[in-house]
């Protein structure tokens, strides 16, 4: 009776249970932290390398197939990524006596990430009669470092429109 006693009165191992109770809790918010932090900050390079690729191609005055592979190179050494390659397609879009109208397109990378034949005009900015737009559309595939908190396999998708800086249009040349 007197080792009961002892035994439900005593304190000993109270802390090892209350860090074996808590402890996976804690590592579990730590992986889902850095899981979140990870897929935000490849986002956010995604859209910053998007728009630096938009911006390049809006200062052409033409773009070749090898200007557009290049453009793919950088995205790919830029963009901390999974095992598959990115993709990467530009169009030019015209608007020709009010109908909205593709000059060209030419995609690069793992084109299987792009899931439309092409260029949905309905999504884009009104143009003027006459002017044009290049629409930059970059997929990347990213994988979460730590699955099992909601997030898996996933395509960050930007899709920018610029206008040609120095030319009404930008000629693609085979």
């Amino acid at each position: 009776m007197k080792q009961w006693r002892r035994f439900i009165g005593g304190e000993d191992g109270v802390s090892a249970i209350e860090f074996a109770l808590l402890a996976p809790v804690l590592l579990a918010l730590m992986l889902g932290s850095v899981t979140l932090y990870d897929a935000f900050r490849t986002n956010q390079i995604v859209a910053k390398v998007s728009s630096t690729i938009a911006d390049m191609v809006s200062r052409k005055r033409e773009i070749t197939h090898a200007s557009v592979v290049e453009m793919s190179d950088f995205m790919s050494e830029t963009i901390p990524l999974s095992s598959e390659m990115p993709a990467l397609r530009l169009t030019s879009v015209s608007n020709v006596g009010g109908k909205m109208t593709i000059k060209w397109s030419d995609k690069v990378g793992n084109v299987g990430l792009i899931t439309t034949s092409s260029v949905d005009l309905t999504e884009l900015p009104a143009i003027a009669t006459g002017d044009s737009v290049i629409v930059t559309e970059t997929y990347v595939p990213f994988t979460v470092m730590v699955t099992g908190f909601g997030l898996g396999s996933m395509v960050f998708r930007e899709t920018l429109v610029n206008r040609p800086r120095f030319l009404k249009e930008i000629p693609f040349a085979s």
